[in-house]
């Protein structure tokens, strides 16, 4: 399978020409599909913006959400619209509640979103504050030891669900040499780019998802003839890093306005 992969496309900072050479760089690949890696739009234009994907994308979308994508809204109401729009358009498929899908003979795709869980670095020290937690109805409002507490709750809870997941396809295929896990937020500080570097103390509260980090140590080390391949984005700059010999993560490089393919990644029927 042939599968364009984008992250942080942000459609709700893009204009009409914006929008225009997106569809074109999409068409011109030539995918069997789309794997879209979180930061779609915001909570209150997310369902459009899947609608619009949905009827110009003319092959099937693989997605999760990104911070952004519940801006101005709360966790329910946007996971109830997504849902919504989902039972209309069967391009589309929200991998957070997707048992996943064989890209290749051998290889599985699975996704999450994560979040950053305040488990890297020094939160309650960082002069960092990100407009999720002024923006998002759920995490609005509460005295820093507080937030953090919800913020571990949110990355336990995402990387429970991959563990499932996990599990799950490994007891049905357990044939499998690759698993390619799709998510917003990166799991390591080695995987969170900036300009080339990575781990920045301040940021990395913020920027990883310990918790999903730590469950992929565990995955890999359990498991060492399976490739572990992490598709992540949310800080917008690229970067590789091999956490195992069987644990690569690849984070995803993004501009506001300019949305487009990260890479096309292909595998082996």
């Amino acid at each position: 399978m042939k599968m364009a992969w984008c992250t942080d496309i942000h459609l709700d900072c893009v204009s009409t020409d914006g929008r225009k050479d997106f569809l074109e760089q999409i068409q011109r690949s030539e995918p069997e599909a789309v794997l879209i890696t979180g930061d779609i739009a915001t909570g209150t234009t997310i369902s459009e913006e899947l609608q619009w994907l949905a009827t110009n994308v003319e092959c099937p979308i693989y997605f999760v959400l990104g911070n952004h994508d519940f801006y101005h809204a709360d966790f329910e109401t946007v996971c109830q619209s997504v849902q919504n729009i989902l039972q209309h358009h069967p391009r589309l498929h929200w991998l957070t509640h997707h048992d996943g899908l064989n890209v290749g003979a051998s290889t599985f795709l699975l996704g999450v979103e994560g979040w950053g869980d305040a488990r890297n670095g020094d939160f309650l020290a960082t002069p960092v504050r990100l407009n999720d937690h002024q923006l998002i109805a759920d995490l609005t409002g509460f005295e820093r030891p507080v937030l953090q507490r919800k913020l571990q709750c949110l990355g336990q809870q995402y990387a429970t669900q991959l563990q499932q997941k996990v599990e799950t396809v490994l007891e049905e295929q357990p044939h499998l040499n690759e698993i390619v896990i799709a998510t917003h937020v990166p799991p390591f500080p080695e995987s969170a780019w900036y300009m080339g570097y990575s781990g920045a103390p301040d940021w990395i509260p913020d920027f990883t998802c310990k918790a999903i980090g730590d469950l992929l140590l565990t995955l890999a080390d359990t498991y060492p003839d399976i490739h572990w391949t992490v598709l992540c984005g949310h800080g917008h700059h690229r970067g590789s890093v091999t956490m195992r010999s069987n644990l690569v993560v690849e984070t995803g490089h993004a501009e506001y306005g300019a949305p487009s393919i990260e890479r096309l990644v292909e595998w082996n029927d």
